[in-house]
């Protein structure tokens, strides 16, 4: 369990650390915590679409739940949009709570670091 939640906070760590260095070249963006609406909708027995929404109504994230034993776990593609221009800035892909691998765009070239490296990392 205590590996597991360590490589949830690397994972996540890494996520924020790209997030930080700058979306592209030219645009930077400010992350503030917002409270976000979510509607979660359940597509089959056990896998459930999510959709963040900001206080204008605009999509700032969707992702996929799967359940098993009661526990939402990630799964499928996920994504995080820019706030003005709706653009995709981060994909991370999950199977069934595991993270496989994570993608965003730093200055204007593409950076995808897999589960290989996020798990080289907790070790």
């Amino acid at each position: 369990m205590r590996r597991y939640i360590m490589k949830k906070v690397i994972s996540l760590a890494l996520l924020t650390a790209f997030l930080s260095l700058g979306v592209t070249a030219q645009v930077e963006y400010e992350i503030k915590n917002e409270n976000h609406k979510k509607e979660v909708v359940q597509l089959t027995p056990h896998i459930y679409r999510v959709t963040f929404t900001n206080a204008d109504g605009e999509i700032v994230q969707t992702g996929q739940y799967f359940e098993r034993n009661q526990k939402m776990l990630p799964h499928g593609v996920w994504k995080l949009f820019a706030p003005e221009t709706g653009h995709v800035l981060t994909k991370a892909k999950y199977k069934k709570g595991k993270q496989l691998w994570v993608e965003t765009i730093i200055d204007g070239k593409l950076v995808k670091v897999y589960n290989e490296f996020i798990a080289s990392i907790d070790r």
